[in-house]
C-alpha cells in the first residue's frame, strides 16, 4: 500500500501514523478507522501474483477513503474472469450482465462507463438499477477499446462507488472452423 500526495510518495501508515502490513490472503481486509482519511487524495494497492515456471502477475487499484462512512458498493461480474492486469476481458457482441450491490437498500442507484457511451440505448438496460445488462449482438461497445464502468449509490448524501476496467475484444472470425 502505498500514498501519493503528488509531492512524496510514502507506504501507508494508519490512523495513528503505525505502517499497515496487509496478510498474505486472498482478500485482506483493513479495520473501519484504519487509514486516514484521503478525500482527495487515492491510497494505492498492489497485488503480486507469483507461480513457479510464470510470468510475474501484478494489478493495482486506487482507493479514496472518506471521512465519514459511504454507501459500501460490490460489482459481481459473472463467470467473467479478471485478467493478470485487473482488467475484465469481453466481446463486444456478447451479453454481459453485471450486477452490484450496495449496502443501503434505500439508495439511488445509476451506472456510468468512461469513455462515455449512452447506457439509455437499446443495446442496454439497467442503467439505474443494481443489474446492468449489455444485450448480445448490440456491439455497444468498441472492439479493441478499454472502458471502466462504475456503479455509484447515493444514500443520506453520501456516495459509494465500485469500477471495473472491461477489454473488449473481437469476435472470433475466420480459423479452421470457419465455413468456406
Amino acid at each position: 500500500c502505498w500514498y501519493d500526495d503528488g509531492t512524496v510518495r510514502d507506504p501507508c501508515v494508519d490512523a495513528v501514523g503505525n505502517a499497515v502490513r496487509l496478510p498474505n490472503v486472498a482478500a485482506p481486509q483493513l479495520l473501519p478507522g484504519s487509514l486516514r482519511a484521503s478525500e482527495s487524495t487515492p491510497y494505492e494497492f498492489t497485488v503480486l501474483v507469483s507461480k513457479a515456471g510464470r510470468a510475474l502477475a501484478e494489478a493495482t487499484v486506487q482507493v479514496f477513503v472518506l471521512g465519514e462512512s459511504a454507501p459500501e458498493v460490490a460489482i459481481d461480474i459473472g463467470n467473467k474472469d479478471f485478467g493478470s492486469d485487473g482488467t475484465v476481458s469481453i466481446v463486444a457482441s456478447d451479453l454481459l450482465v453485471i450486477s452490484s450491490t450496495c449496502d443501503n437498500n434505500e439508495g439511488s442507484r445509476q451506472w456510468s462507463i468512461e469513455p462515455a457511451v449512452d447506457l439509455t440505448t437499446s443495446g442496454w438496460a439497467g442503467a439505474d438499477s443494481s443489474q446492468l445488462t449489455m444485450f448480445a449482438g448490440a456491439n455497444v461497445l468498441m472492439s479493441g477499446a478499454q472502458y471502466t464502468l462504475t456503479h455509484s449509490c447515493t444514500a443520506d448524501g453520501k456516495t459509494g462507488t465500485a469500477s471495473v476496467k472491461l477489454k473488449v475484444n473481437s469476435p472470433p472470425i475466420g480459423g479452421a472452423g470457419a465455413g468456406r
